[in-house]
């Protein structure tokens, strides 16, 4: 299994800069890079989960000397077993050092209510951490979830962003200074939709697709000089 991390900005359209980029995971196969969903067993995530985080580790300072903060998504088994979980924060914690500045772990609608339960104080006393609920309305990013715990950011996906569940959700955020931003924004029409309900940070393949992080970087650099 050959672990390629790729990144992916995030775009605050009202002000046209950085706000964010987040850290993928894709598989070397020879089709291309292919996302590991469907393709990995549920435990093969723990492995995935630190492969990325110790591969970007050497070029760590380059992101966030373009992007003012990384989003990085968690699994439910590096939260599920305490050795793969003590190895993920450990090689968080050196991440974090590394970048001087705050990560944003994105907890998966994939991580059921009792695990993050669990996990939820220790995932609070992680330096340097901000937490954000992914793929709200999908599978366990409910109601509920944005309710009970304090959340620095939400994700929604762009092309929901008008159904009534959402609809009541951003007015939730709007009311717990959470943060918002809409994913698969593909169309303009849709990022002025996000626009008009006042999502400014936008994230999706109208801006930019996922690149390996050195090319990433090398294009960030491009446009900027």
């Amino acid at each position: 299994m050959q672990v390629v991390p790729v990144v992916q900005s995030i775009l605050c359209v009202e002000q046209q800069k950085l706000c964010g980029i987040e850290l993928l995971c894709r598989l070397q196969e020879r089709e291309g890079l292919l996302s590991p969903y469907g393709r990995v067993k549920p435990k093969e995530w723990a492995i995935i989960d630190l492969l990325m985080i110790n591969q970007v580790l050497p070029v760590a300072q380059q992101l966030l000397s373009h992007a003012p903060k990384l989003f990085l998504n968690v699994s439910a088994a590096s939260l599920d077993d305490d050795q793969d979980f003590d190895r993920w924060q450990s090689a968080l914690a050196l991440l974090i050092q590394r970048l001087d500045a705050p990560v944003v772990l994105e907890i998966s609608e994939q991580i059921d209510t009792a695990l993050l339960k669990r996990r939820w104080p220790e995932l609070m006393q992680l330096n340097g951490v901000e937490l954000a609920i992914d793929d709200f309305g999908d599978e366990n990013s409910s109601f509920c979830r944005l309710l009970e715990y304090q959340w620095h950011y939400c994700k929604f996906d762009a092309r929901m962003i008008t159904k009534i569940p959402h609809i009541v959700a951003l007015r939730m955020c709007e009311h717990n200074n959470t943060d918002v931003i809409v994913e698969r924004v593909e169309t303009t029409a849709i990022s002025r939709q996000c626009q008009d309900l006042g999502i400014s940070n936008q994230q999706g393949f109208l801006f930019s697709y996922p690149l390996p992080v050195e090319h990433w970087i090398e294009e960030t650099v491009n446009i900027g000089s």
